[in-house]
């Protein structure tokens, strides 16, 4: 490996190692904020009820109960928002590290294969726009598992 080689190499690990701390950095802080929010919630849900008592006792007004319960309203918007923001950032931790997959995740859905996708779409300079007869598929196919150089060993076959 050369020095130039070396070095962007040693570039990259660094940036990668900085963004798996910087996204764990962000997910420690959300978990942080969803607890305090969850406190705020139950605090002003405590306030709420003690206002709506006083009210019924006519010692508050209309206004200072629409007032307090507008506050817990607040207060669980803010909840859900950093619960929001706690998922996002797990997801970021989840994709700095390299398991942001769908089978990681246990999602019922089929993983994304750019191999296919080529083949499908014919796109010029990718080789398989002149595989695409039925029978000369599966040699396109093998790109996956083989490499761009076997597919061409197979293009040489099919046109000669």
């Amino acid at each position: 490996m050369t020095g130039h080689k070396r070095l962007s190499l040693k570039a990259v690990r660094k940036l990668a190692r900085a963004t798996v701390v910087q996204a764990w950095s962000v997910l420690a802080a959300t978990r942080a904020q969803v607890d305090s929010a969850q406190a705020r919630v139950k605090a002003a849900e405590f306030a709420f009820e003690s206002v709506r008592r006083e009210f019924g006792a006519g010692q508050r007004s209309t206004f200072e109960l629409l007032t307090v319960q507008q506050a817990v309203l607040n207060a669980r918007i803010a909840l859900v928002m950093t619960q929001r923001e706690r998922v996002t950032s797990s997801y970021a931790l989840l994709a700095a590290v390299g398991r942001l997959a769908p089978g990681v995740l246990g999602l019922p859905t089929e993983s994304y294969d750019p191999s296919v996708h080529i083949i499908r779409s014919g796109i010029p300079g990718s080789g398989c726009a002149r595989l695409m007869a039925a029978d000369a598929v599966s040699d396109c196919t093998s790109l996956r598992t083989h490499g761009r150089s076997y597919l061409l060993r197979s293009q040489l076959g099919a046109l000669g």
